[in-house]
């Protein structure tokens, strides 16, 4: 008679499969922490799967992961695109999880959600897919909920986020980024808030998402508060739009449209022409600061743009007057 496993971590599957839920506002620097991550299992021969879910109908993040490097190509990439997974998009996180999980049986899973996700919600949602998966089939376990935040941003974030209060409540770790850009005297505050705003969760200072993965990944965590403090609808009030842009942009002129329009313009990311350099820029834009770089692979020239009562009319003819040519952009997509 053949011997039962008494291993209560494996089936004809393979080992459990960690899964990872990175969440924090838009533009604190999740997609970056992202790459790093995937880098870290890559380094040790791991072969990772990302689910990762933009708020917009335009996959920026995802262009940016798939040509991250030449072992991109080893990753197994899910999107949920249109909406958020701790809402209006939670099915297609269960239905995509599961996915991914028969595809990639006992390797590690890092799902990224949409900067306006609230971590709870989120990882209740995915404790629940694993539960309901059959015992014969491929498995898997919530192994930690990493939370970042913008440490010049995050005071203010309540003044124009309802949810700001409650959508690092789920995290085990919040990774508190940008420290190179927060004011001395400011930092006692700041770590003083995010205790109360992540009561459970160890705070790692990050310049540039650049943490200790083992500090990241390891070590116990306390017990996390009930994730569903949070009841409303995190995405109240905003809305994205994207923008194909045809002509090269004078990237002086699209900061100046930017800071207009700061009120109610959150984000802003995508891939330009700019006069001077033969490569097309990767664009980024939060809190007031314009970052460039050169974008690797062929990238599409267009940008999504994410806030709140944006005079959309309004700000499409200012894109257009950032063009160096009379070529209109292309209509935005809500």
């Amino acid at each position: 008679m053949k011997k039962k496993s008494t291993n209560k971590t494996e089936n004809k599957f393979g080992a459990v499969s960690p899964v990872y839920v990175l969440c924090g506002f838009l533009g604190s620097g999740k997609t970056t922490l992202l790459i790093r991550l995937l880098s870290h299992f890559l380094d040790r021969g791991v072969r990772p799967s990302v689910l990762m879910n933009e708020f917009g109908e335009i996959d920026i993040d995802g262009k940016l992961v798939e040509q991250a490097g030449p072992r991109a190509r080893n990753l197994v990439l899910e999107k949920v695109l249109g909406g958020c997974l701790c809402c209006d998009a939670k099915e297609g996180l269960e239905e995509s999880l599961v996915k991914l999980l028969q595809r990639a049986p006992g390797q590690p899973v890092v799902v990224e959600t949409t900067g306006l996700a609230v971590s709870g919600a989120v990882s209740a949602t995915v404790e629940k897919t694993l539960a309901g998966l059959p015992v014969d089939g491929p498995r898997g376990r919530l192994a930690r909920v990493i939370g970042l935040v913008d440490a010049p941003r995050f005071i203010s974030l309540a003044a124009f986020w309802p949810a700001a209060p409650y959508h690092l409540l789920g995290a085990n770790v919040v990774v508190v980024n940008k420290m190179d850009l927060l004011a001395k005297e400011e930092e006692e505050t700041l770590f003083g808030v995010l205790e109360k705003s992540a009561p459970s969760a160890r705070l790692l200072p990050a310049v540039h998402a650049e943490v200790n993965m083992n500090e990241l990944l390891t070590g116990k965590t306390r017990e996390l508060p009930p994730p569903d403090d949070f009841r409303g609808d995190s995405t109240s009030g905003y809305r994205s739009a994207g923008f194909n842009v045809s002509a090269p942009v004078d990237l002086a002129r699209l900061q100046a449209l930017l800071e207009r329009h700061r009120r109610s313009v959150i984000r802003a990311k995508g891939f330009l022409r700019v006069p001077g350099f033969p490569e097309m820029q990767e664009i980024q834009w939060a809190g007031g600061l314009l970052n460039f770089q050169n974008a690797s692979g062929r990238q599409k020239s267009q940008i999504v743009v994410i806030g709140r009562r944006v005079p959309w009319t309004g700000f499409m003819e200012g894109l257009d007057a950032c063009a160096l040519s009379p070529q209109p952009s292309g209509r935005k997509k809500t």
